[in-house]
């Protein structure tokens, strides 16, 4: 035992011994200069740029550390990627049981620099494009090792980068390039294994946007998890990328981010949110309506499955300044053209939340009108995305009060619109109006040619009027009296130039609207005036730019209006023709509506028709072309109190003059150059007339009444009057030919005194005749 002990302790001291020497021929062997000299030549010609290394410190069962490590460009000074140190610590023993166990990796301060040349190449490009040597050409790959031999296993306790940066010059981007960096990164990985999943993590900092992400990576299924965040990005910074993309200009963008992504060989699978604040953006198309300070949130859940090309949406809610759309939904065949199934939605939103979420050049003058109201959305997409046009299958629009104000008056909306690729349409919108209600049923097809069809039914039990025109009047008053106020802050040559321009006619039109309208509008009863007017219909179509309302109907002051009429909108100022008729009118109910000051002036019943065309939306335009004839009937009447009565009196000088009845009136007129040009004749029991002349379109009046007085009558004028010094005709009756000038505002009545000097000739002449007949004949 002795000698066994002996001999085993002389072996353990001569193996000693030889690791001793071994140790001591090694570190004489791998000096750091050897190493320089060995390794440099072979990294500057593996990587065709020059090499330096610096200090190196070499520990054979611990590792080993480089100090100033540069890597140069390949035709410039600078470098293309240096560190401050490199560290490789590891453990030498397990080498012997084939496992490689490295304590540290650790890269101190490392700096890259990336160029991307104008033609895209990168000043690393050639380093991939280098081809295998004859060897690894030729060399089979290395077999993996199966159940009959063991596989060299892999651990890595921990790799680190402290404050490396990496600076990107972009010359390809932009016509002066681009530089940007990456900054302070900061990384580490433990616990590195080819057998399990490990932790990682880095920070960096993104031209000056913190940037960082930590996860675990698993080797074994090639699958990996991450968590990101990113905090206020510049996205101004990266302009040169997109700005002459961009329609418009940019100013101003920062953006920030939180997600979760988990991806393997098979899937990708990402959710967060995304939120873009201090948006600045000013198109070119809508430079008047910049888009100021707005944000935008993203919150999303997708899944893309690699293998089949396909991109499941469990979640997508977009955010624009306080304004929610959702969408859900899966997106096939992403690599080639999408095939899209989607569900959209946009909650119940205030309109005044919406209107404040826009730009204030696209809703300044709707924020005036004080709209409000809830809207939401609902939308089915589905298709080829090149076929954007026909994406849409269902969707619907729900109104709930929603109304502004338009020239005094508050339309409110309330019901569904249903939409689709091929049709929009609703039933029974209701539409308020004040006090009263309507409804509308409306359908718009054939969006994809020209014209596009739209039919519409619009149904009311009551529709006052007045109280409309009265709250528009009130609003015109309103705005007016504004008007004179900013007149008068900036003068009163200032106030009367604006009131003039105001005051001038306009011409509108032509219009070209690729529209086909047709349909149909029903009021029971609607007030006009003070005037009843019930049982409305109006039938009506637009085509090839012409408006027609093919039927108006209506009852009305005791008695029915019918009647056609059509507008071409094609041509400058517009051109139009009518054909109105009225039947059994009460001429009382009439006027009192129309024109309460003038009730009981007149009274019968009234029939006329009129026919009209002319041309143009400015007065004067209209006075020129407007042309027509007519008719009109008067049965049973009575005029009493007016204008007539009163100018009568005065010029025949009778004081108990009330009233003129008469059993029927008739004329014709006919309206040309600005004037209407009437031929009539009213016969009662005490007064005929034949009024005959002109009116004027500008209320101008130069009228005959070629008035005659029943035998009787004539007795009532005064003595002084010219007219009683006439002599009546055949029959007793007095004629006196009356002339009407001035205007409707101020008529003005004179006897014809040149034709009351011929009839006093023919009257002489007459009586001359008759006598000397009477003196033959006797």
């Amino acid at each position: 035992m002795k000698k066994f002990i002996k001999i085993t302790g002389i072996v353990v001291c001569i193996l000693a011994v030889l690791v001793i020497v071994l140790l001591v021929a090694a570190k004489w062997l791998i000096t750091p200069e050897r190493v320089r000299q060995a390794v440099v030549p072979v990294a500057e010609k593996a990587l065709n740029r020059p090499v330096v290394i610096g200090d190196i410190n070499i520990r054979l069962f611990s590792g080993v550390s480089i100090d100033d490590m540069r890597i140069g460009m390949r035709d410039e000074k600078d470098d293309f990627a240096a560190a401050d140190q490199v560290v490789l610590r590891y453990q030498l023993l397990p080498l012997l049981k084939k496992q490689v166990v490295i304590d540290e990796v650790r890269l101190e301060n490392p700096k890259i620099r990336v160029i991307r040349n104008a033609d895209g190449s990168f000043n690393f490009s050639d380093l991939l494009e280098q081809p295998l040597s004859p060897s690894e050409k030729g060399s089979d790959p290395v077999p993996e090792t199966d159940g009959g031999g063991a596989a060299i296993d892999l651990l890595v306790n921990r790799v680190l980068i402290k404050d490396g940066v990496v600076r990107f010059t972009d010359k390809a981007a932009g016509s002066d390039g681009f530089d940007y960096e990456i900054s302070r990164i900061n990384g580490s990985a433990e616990n590195i294994s080819l057998q399990n999943a490990f932790p990682f993590k880095i920070s960096v900092l993104l031209n000056q946007a913190p940037l960082s992400v930590s996860g675990m990576l698993d080797p074994v299924v090639l699958e990996a998890r991450a968590d990101l965040k990113l905090d206020d990005f510049n996205i101004t910074d990266f302009s040169p990328y997109f700005s002459q993309h961009l329609p418009g200009r940019l100013s101003s963008a920062r953006l920030g981010l939180k997600a979760s992504v988990e991806a393997g060989s098979r899937f990708v699978e990402s959710s967060g949110n995304i939120m873009a604040r201090e948006i600045n953006l000013a198109l070119d198309a809508i430079s008047h309506a910049p888009v100021e300070n707005a944000h935008m949130g993203f919150d999303y859940d997708l899944a893309v499955d690699l293998e089949k090309k396909s991109l499941q949406i469990r979640k997508a809610g977009l955010d624009a300044n306080g304004i929610a759309v959702n969408a859900s939904g899966s997106v096939e065949k992403i690599d080639t053209t999408p095939l899209l199934d989607l569900e959209l939605e946009l909650p119940a939103t205030g309109l005044e939340k919406i209107l404040a979420a826009v730009s204030r050049g696209f809703v300044q003058e709707l924020t005036s009108m004080d709209p409000a109201g809830t809207i939401s959305a609902k939308a089915s997409i589905s298709g080829s995305a090149d076929k954007p046009e026909s994406l849409l299958k269902t969707g619907k629009i729900n109104l709930d009060g929603i109304g502004a104000n338009v020239s005094g008056i508050r339309p409110v909306f309330t019901g569904d619109i249903a939409l689709s690729s091929e049709k929009i349409s609703s039933e029974k919108l209701q539409i308020v109006l004040g006090e009263d209600k309507a409804y509308m049923d409306f359908s718009a097809t054939d969006f994809r040619s020209v014209p596009i069809r739209i039919l519409s039914s619009i149904q009311a039990a009551n529709l006052n009027i007045d109280k409309l025109i009265a709250s528009m009047e009130k609003s015109e008053s309103s705005g007016s009296r504004d008007n004179d106020h900013g007149a008068e802050a900036r003068g009163d040559q200032a106030g009367s130039q604006g009131s003039n321009e105001s005051d001038k006619d306009v011409t509108v039109g032509p219009f070209d609207l690729p529209v086909y309208a047709q349909g149909r509008i029903d009021v029971k009863k609607a007030v006009y005036k003070g005037l009843v007017v019930s049982d409305v219909m109006i039938r009506y179509s637009l085509a090839d730019n012409v408006f027609n309302m093919e039927t108006l109907e209506a009852h009305m002051a005791e008695g029915q209006v019918k009647g056609n009429a059509s507008v071409d909108l094609g041509v400058r100022g517009l051109s139009y023709n009518a054909d109105f008729s009225v039947n059994d009118f009460s001429s009382d109910a009439l006027i009192s509506g129309v024109s309460p000051h003038a009730a009981g002036s007149l009274d019968g019943k009234t029939s006329a028709s009129l026919k009209l065309s002319g041309k143009g939306t400015a007065w004067t335009d209209i006075q020129k072309a407007l042309s027509g004839d007519g008719i009109i009937m008067i049965s049973e009447g009575k005029i009493a109190e007016n204008a007539l009565i009163e100018g009568l009196t005065r010029v025949l000088g009778v004081k108990d003059l009330k009233s003129i009845d008469f059993d029927s009136f008739e004329g014709g007129f006919k309206i040309d150059g600005g004037r209407i040009k009437l031929d009539s004749g009213l016969d009662g029991k005490n007064i005929k007339m034949r009024p005959s002349g002109t009116i004027g379109l500008d209320g101008s009046l130069d009228m005959n009444l070629n008035l005659s007085l029943a035998p009787g009558f004539s007795s009532r004028l005064s003595q002084d009057s010219v007219a009683a010094r006439l002599l009546a005709d055949e029959q007793g009756w007095t004629r006196l030919p009356v002339a009407l000038g001035g205007s409707f505002l101020s008529p003005q009545f004179k006897l014809d005194s040149a034709q009351i000097q011929e009839q006093i000739q023919q009257k002489a002449t007459q009586e001359v005749i008759e006598k000397g007949l009477r003196k033959l004949f006797e």
